[in-house]
Order: structure tokens, then sequence, then C-alpha cells
């Protein structure tokens, strides 16, 4: 019998996973799908506008924290709609980042932009991966159909013995609230979630903060 903590442990791992590759594949889809001419174009005009493509953003702590902060809100309100969000989230992020990815290596080459992200890009991708992963924690939970309860490991119910069949039930007992029902298995999950999405936010603040200093360097 898988043990609580084999459970939790490989719920996060799934939704950890799962919002890893998704965000991963569109990232790559999109840096590889932008047709170079307006790539170039882009970058060009942002030249001449006075704006740096190599950092899009004016580079202040609090502009950063408003940007990041409101993509991992609404990643993480997928404990409220049932993880369709961290998957709209996570489509629009992989989009936007492989836009901005292609735009300074335009201006800067692979070498300038690692130069430039390797030192928070990390810490804000991999927080965005861990908020939205627990905004489909609930959602993963529920599918796999396992919940805990006071310590105690409580599967879906089978189907119920009859009067008839002499077998007595061997369901185990419910405590507190009936955490069998889909919805149970989805609240159980909670508790989880606002700890993986504490871990993320921590992520992107930091991420926010280091952005701020690499951009401010000469």
């Amino acid at each position: 019998m898988m043990t609580i903590t084999a459970q939790r442990t490989g719920n996060r791992r799934i939704a950890i996973g799962a919002s890893l590759v998704i965000l991963a594949v569109i990232v790559i889809t999109s840096l590889r799908g932008m047709d170079p001419l307006w790539v170039a174009e882009s970058t060009a005009a942002l030249r001449r506008n006075g704006a740096d493509p190599e950092f899009m953003t004016d580079g202040s702590v609090g502009t950063i924290l408003l940007r990041n902060g409101a993509v991992a809100l609404f990643l993480f309100s997928g404990v409220i709609s049932a993880g369709t969000s961290p998957l709209i989230g996570l489509t629009l992020t992989g989009l936007s980042s492989g836009i901005t990815l292609a735009l300074v290596v335009d201006a800067s080459g692979w070498a300038g932009l690692i130069a430039d992200v390797i030192w928070y890009a990390p810490l804000e991708l991999g927080g965005f991966v861990c908020v939205a992963a627990a905004g489909l924690l609930p959602l993963v939970t529920a599918l796999r159909g396992n919940a805990v309860h006071d310590g105690v490991r409580i599967p879906r119910p089978s189907a119920p013995s009859t009067p008839h069949s002499g077998a007595e039930s061997t369901d185990p007992p419910i405590l507190g609230h009936n955490h069998t029902t889909a919805l149970g298995l989805y609240l159980s999950a909670l508790p989880s979630a606002l700890q993986l999405g504490a871990v993320g936010a921590v992520a992107i603040g930091l991420g926010a903060v280091v952005e701020a200093i690499v951009i401010a360097l000469p």
C-alpha cells in the first residue's frame, strides 16, 4: 500500500512535472516559431524608441514584482478553477517568454542572453513552475483518487457489500469529513498547494531582486 508521504510526494511530482513540461514546450515552440524578419524589425523598432530589447522592463524591483506577482496569482488561482488557469497561464507565459528570448538573442546573441539572465531566470521560471504546480495539485490529487485526513490514508470507496452477500464492508472509516468524494479529495490537497505556492512565491521574489540588480549594473 502506498504510504502517506509517498502519495503526497507523487502528487507534487506529477503537478510539478506537468507544469515544467508545458512551460518548456511552449517556450521552445514559441522561440523556434518566430519569424527572423519580424524579430529583427521588432528589435530595431525598440531601439529607435529608446527601449533596450535586452531588458524588457524598466528595471525597478517594484515593477518586476508587480508583473511577476500578477502572473503568479493567476497561476495559483488554479486551486479555485479546477486547474484551468494554470494551463492558460503557463501557455501565455511560455509564449511571452519565447518572444522575449527571441528579441534578446537577436539583440545580444546567445552568449549575451546567458550572461544576463542566468542569474535570475532559473529562479523566476522555477517559481512560476512551482506556483502553477500548486494550482494544479488539488486536481491531480482528486484525479489520483487518494486523500490524507488526520494522518490516515483514505482510498476511494469500493462498491458497498450487500446485506445478502454475507461479507462485511472493509471500507475505512471517514474521519471528520467525507474525503472520498471528489470535492473532499480536492480540498484535502489545499494545505500542500499553499506550501508549494509559498516556495514558488519566494523564488519569484528573489528572482525579481536579482533581476533588478543585474539590470542596474553597468
